[in-house]
């Protein structure tokens, strides 16, 4: 069996946030996080942006808007610069949008 790269917890406090954690390899007891993600609250927001903070570096903190599963996200640094994107490939001679397991990043 692969060993595992990286791991994320949901966690389950109360919260107008949806909020994960994710760890370096398998989780154990003991480790900590390496990052979160938080869900944008529900009230008065888009669903679809999520926000990362990395841990081991204070102040790096990204943005990914967009849907994951349509493979059409945008990331953000805390400057707001568009860092990275994922999104679908379309086929250069026919202009055929191809399937969700073909995408750019």
């Amino acid at each position: 069996m692969p060993n595992c790269l990286l791991f994320l917890f949901n966690c389950q406090k109360p919260s107008l946030h949806q909020r994960w954690e994710g760890f370096k390899g398998e989780r154990t007891e003991g480790h900590k996080p390496i990052f979160s993600v938080k869900r944008s609250s529900i009230i008065g927001r888009s669903r679809t942006s999520v926000a990362v903070e990395v841990y081991d570096s204070p102040g790096v903190e990204y943005l990914i808007e967009g849907c994951f599963p349509q493979r059409c996200c945008k990331v953000f640094n805390a400057a707001k610069e568009l860092v990275a994107e994922i999104r679908r490939k379309v086929d250069p001679t026919t202009s055929v949008m191809l399937g969700k397991e073909v995408f750019w990043l």
